[in-house]
């Protein structure tokens, strides 16, 4: 057989071959070394878990994306969170007042849900007297939702801004 008749054979019978598929299941076959699936020992678990925790610095928590020089009436608060969330797709889950060791009101933090069943959390900071003068978001498990985090932020301060310009009775 000439090379130019080779190559049109060997083209042939790579295409009329059956591909061999690299993984058809999870089963072990005779002969293979270790299983696809594998489950810890107790031992091992402990061992895992162990080398996991070591990784993490203690009491360290995630940064949220803060905006300090955030304006507005208190009263306006709100509603503002709730246009926000609803604007990214986020549920608003749960909303709990914060307050100083005396007592007093200095602001209120939103536990929060996204579309996508990620948690969050919103902090804004602030009084009647002063407004709104600080506002934390963190989302995701870690804080790695940033997108989002970045989205419910920007929503709140133009949420915010929106309802300072209605004029209200003093």
């Amino acid at each position: 057989m000439n090379r130019f008749a080779a190559i049109p054979a060997a083209l042939l019978l790579s295409a009329c071959t059956k591909d061999v598929m690299t993984v058809d299941s999870n089963l072990r076959m005779p002969g293979e070394p270790s299983t696809v699936a594998r489950q810890l020992t107790a031992e091992e678990q402990a061992r895992s878990i162990e080398a996991m925790d070591s990784a993490q610095p203690p009491g360290l928590q995630p940064q949220p994306f803060a905006r300090a020089g955030a304006t507005g009436r208190w009263s306006d608060m709100r509603s503002a969170v709730i246009a926000a969330v609803k604007s990214c797709e986020v549920a608003m889950v749960r909303q709990d007042r914060l307050t100083d060791a005396s007592g007093v009101v200095i602001g209120a933090t939103f536990v929060l849900r996204s579309i996508s069943d990620q948690p969050g959390s919103m902090r804004v900071i602030g009084s009647n007297a002063t407004g709104v003068t600080a506002v934390e978001v963190s989302m995701g498990n870690f804080g790695e939702q940033e997108e989002l985090a970045r989205c419910v932020l920007k929503a709140f301060d133009r949420e915010l801004r929106t309802a300072a310009r209605i004029l209200r009775p003093q």
